[in-house]
């Protein structure tokens, strides 16, 4: 009966080391996961401000190039004028 028992025992304590080995796993997995999910949502960040940036830019480029044509129109138009008058 004792060597049932003690059998027992050594089983429960190594089970309960096993459970406490995988809760640790866990909670390094848990702490993995958040600071991947922080370093994502940096990610996503800089990529909204570029994606941003170049939205600017590209809105000034065509603000700038109808300016730009513009002026040749009524460059050309000037032109135009003067020639016919």
């Amino acid at each position: 009966f004792q060597l049932e028992r003690d059998k027992i025992n050594t089983f429960w304590e190594i089970t309960k080391k096993d459970l406490e080995e995988k809760k640790a796993e866990l909670r390094n997995k848990d702490r993995e996961m958040e600071e991947l999910e922080e370093r994502h949502q940096v990610e996503i960040k800089v990529y909204k401000q570029k994606v941003k940036h170049l939205l600017y830019e590209h809105q000034n480029n065509i603000t700038q190039l109808k300016i730009d044509s513009e002026t040749a129109l009524r460059l050309q138009q000037d032109e135009h004028r003067e020639r016919e008058a």
